[in-house]
C-alpha cells in the first residue's frame, strides 16, 4: 500500500510542475511565433545596386554573411555614421554596402548588377502612412491645400522650436511633412505662406500588407 501511495505523490508533484512551468513556456513559444523578420522593413530590389553622383554622401561597407544581418544593422544604425535608408548585399562577394540615401535621393539612380541585391527602408521610400503618420520618412513637401512647406531648420516666415537637433531619429529634413510628436492629425509642416503658420499633408493611409 505504501507503494500506491508514493507512486500518487510522485504523480502529484510531476502534474503540479508541469502547471507550474506551463504559463511559462506558452508566453515563450507565442513569443517565437510572432517574431517579425528585420528584411521585412525594407523592400527588395533583386539585381539592383545604386549609384551616386555626390562625392561628400559616403557609404559604409563590410563583410557579412546573409542580408538578414545587414538590414540588423542598417535599421538600429549600429556602428554607422549616418542614418542607414537603404543597403545593397554582395551575394557574390558576402558583403554588405550601406548607405545614407534611397533610390528616391536626389542624384541617385539604380543601376543593374547581378550580384546585388538593394533593400531600401519602407519609412523613406512610403507615399503613405501606417497609423499616426509617427514614422513617416517620405518626400512629401506640399500641405492639403497645396502650400509648400517651409524648411524644418529654417525661422523664415514662422520660428519655432522644431529644429532637427531637438528631435533626433524623427528626420526632419528639408521641407518634408512629418510628425514627431505622433499627434492626431498625422504629419504637418509649417509653411512657407506667412498668414499660415502650418497645415496638415494630405498622405494617404498605407493599405495592408506595406
Amino acid at each position: 500500500m505504501w507503494v500506491t501511495k508514493l507512486l500518487q505523490v510522485l504523480l502529484l508533484q510531476h502534474v503540479l510542475l508541469h502547471l507550474l512551468l506551463l504559463p511559462i513556456a506558452i508566453p515563450y513559444a507565442e513569443g517565437q511565433k510572432k517574431r517579425r523578420n528585420t528584411l521585412h522593413e525594407f523592400k527588395k530590389s533583386a539585381k539592383t545596386t545604386l549609384i551616386n553622383e555626390d562625392p561628400l554622401l559616403k557609404i559604409k561597407t563590410k563583410k557579412m554573411n546573409t542580408a538578414d544581418q545587414c538590414a540588423n544593422r542598417c535599421i538600429r544604425n549600429k556602428g554607422l555614421p549616418f542614418t542607414c535608408k537603404a543597403f545593397v548585399f554582395d551575394k557574390a562577394r558576402k558583403r554588405c554596402l550601406w548607405f545614407p540615401f534611397n533610390s528616391m535621393s536626389s542624384g541617385v539612380k539604380k543601376e543593374f548588377g547581378h550580384e546585388f541585391d538593394l533593400y531600401e527602408n519602407k519609412d523613406y521610400i512610403r507615399n503613405c502612412i501606417i497609423g499616426k503618420g509617427g514614422s513617416y520618412k517620405g518626400t512629401v513637401s506640399i500641405t492639403k491645400s497645396g502650400i509648400k512647406c517651409q524648411p524644418w531648420n529654417s525661422m523664415i516666415p514662422h520660428e519655432h522650436s522644431f529644429l532637427p537637433s531637438s528631435y533626433r531619429g524623427k528626420d526632419l529634413q528639408e521641407n518634408y511633412c512629418r510628425n514627431p510628436r505622433g499627434e492626431e492629425g498625422g504629419p504637418w509642416c509649417f509653411t512657407s505662406n506667412p498668414e499660415v503658420r502650418y497645415e496638415v499633408c494630405d498622405i494617404p493611409q498605407c493599405s495592408e500588407g506595406k
